[in-house]
């Protein structure tokens, strides 16, 4: 009987003992995974820790640079930097009871850019900043609903096709004092007028440049032109884009108001027009706004009675034209043209002086006697009508928003390169969100850690 118990005893001191050993062997996996796990959430928290200053104090957004002031951009560093966070906290140290833990491989498998959706998380970005900070920003849509109308219309394509209808026209003869047929000039006052097209808009309307930048970018330089990496990961997020021009005109600087520190002074212009130089853009936008000014008094001098009896009296008044009544509809009809163009220029002029036009004609100051002595008149501005922000922010509203994103990009980039003295920063390479795996021995963790 005592050899039974002994043997029994001893049996169950062996099982006891072995389930104490997989229980302690268990608690010490566990802990292991534990402290991966708390390593694994430390290392990649603290890579959302290293967001790029610069950016976030510019313009508010929070991103990751994948350059880290100067390197080469690529998801290695994150990987690089994620490792050494992990490693730093997986050392044999004196306070803990279970030594060291082993990492053998730390991947980032995934990010989320700027540049996701050809600038869509840029964007949800930006309409979150808008609304996290109250801000409802100064400019709205307004005016793109009053120049819808006339956006479409080339009234100086149509005004060049009649000025070439007029100039195919045989001009009429008399017989001159050597017995010999000689043709009569027509003289159309309108010629003057026309000519006025070719020069320079910004010196036709006495527009003030000295503010104007002399230096160039190089385009493809930027994310516009650039092939794109890291834009395919993640899932697309709704955002308001009138919210987000709104941020724009908060952020970026244009012709009526610039930014220091900016690498172009009109940067709206640019995200309007994407030229290489603010003079260029300045000229583009002008232009623009030249040809929604045209298209609206076209179609007012076209229907006003009294104007076009004003340019019969100037028509029939030329010597072809009594001579030839082939003239008098296409030279009356050239002549309200004419006075529709000085119109706009007075009124282009106006708003580039932080005055206000309207897309609806309560008033028109131009007349016929302008035209005969070629005077681009000083107009006032128009209460209730829109000032030169409001028609710039119509024109980004009429971009795509694949467009109006990667020329907002295109600015972001400018502006960290110089201020942070890195050639290397690029949008596609700023992360928002980023998917990361450990491998240790057997255990595999996967983390998707970002600021959205």
């Amino acid at each position: 009987m005592k050899g039974s118990i002994t043997i029994f005893l001893a049996f169950s001191l062996s099982v006891l003992t072995g389930f104490i050993l997989l229980l302690t062997g268990t608690a010490i996996r566990n802990a292991e995974k534990i402290r991966l796990e708390g390593t694994m959430d430390l290392g990649m928290n603290s890579i959302l820790g290293e967001f790029h200053v610069g950016l976030h104090d510019r313009y508010g957004l929070l991103y990751i640079d994948l350059s880290y002031e100067g390197k080469t951009p690529s998801i290695h560093n994150a990987e690089s930097r994620l490792e050494f966070y992990i490693r730093q906290n997986t050392e044999e140290t004196d306070f803990g009871p279970w030594g060291s833990v082993s990492v053998e491989d730390v991947t980032v498998s995934q990010v989320k850019s700027a540049a996701f959706g050809y600038g869509n998380s840029m964007k949800y970005q930006a309409v979150c900043f808008m609304q996290d900070s109250g801000c409802q920003g100064k400019i709205h849509g307004e005016a793109f609903t009053a120049v819808l109308p006339f956006s479409g219309r080339d009234a100086m394509a149509e005004w060049s096709t009649l000025m070439g209808q007029i100039d195919d026209m045989e001009l009429p003869k008399l017989i001159n004092e050597n017995g010999k047929p000689q043709e009569v000039l027509l003289g159309n006052p309108a010629d003057v007028i026309y000519a006025l097209s070719g020069n320079d808009l910004l010196y036709l309307t006495g527009i003030d440049i000295s503010g104007v930048g002399v230096g160039r970018i190089a385009p493809d330089g930027y994310a516009s032109a650039r092939d794109l990496q890291n834009i395919s990961y993640g899932e697309t997020k709704e955002a308001d884009t009138e919210v987000f021009i709104a941020y724009l005109f908060e952020k970026m600087g244009n012709y009526r108001y610039t930014r220091e520190d900016s690498f172009l002074q009109y940067q709206l212009e640019y995200v309007a027009e994407g030229k290489a130089s603010d003079y260029e853009n300045l000229q583009a936008v002008t232009e623009k706004l030249l040809q929604w000014c045209f298209a609206k008094n076209v179609e007012y001098v076209m229907t006003n009675d009294a104007l076009y009896g004003e340019a019969l009296a100037i028509a029939d008044s030329l010597q072809a034209v009594s001579l030839k009544q082939a003239f008098r509809e296409p030279v009356a009809k050239s002549l309200l043209y004419a006075v529709a163009y000085l119109e706009s220029l007075s009124e282009v002029r106006c708003l580039m002086k932080g005055g206000r036009i309207a897309m609806s004609m309560d008033s028109f100051f131009s007349d016929m006697k302008h035209v005969l002595t070629a005077n681009i008149i000083e107009i006032p501005s128009e209460e209730g009508g829109y000032c030169y922000e409001e028609y710039l922010f119509a024109m980004i509203l009429q971009l795509s928003e694949k467009e109006r994103n990667l020329r907002s990009m295109d600015i972001m980039e400018m502006d960290i390169r110089m201020i942070s003295n890195n050639p290397l920063f690029s949008m596609d390479f700023c992360v928002e969100r980023l998917e990361a795996k450990l491998i240790s021995g057997s255990l595999f963790l996967e983390r998707v850690y970002g600021y959205y």
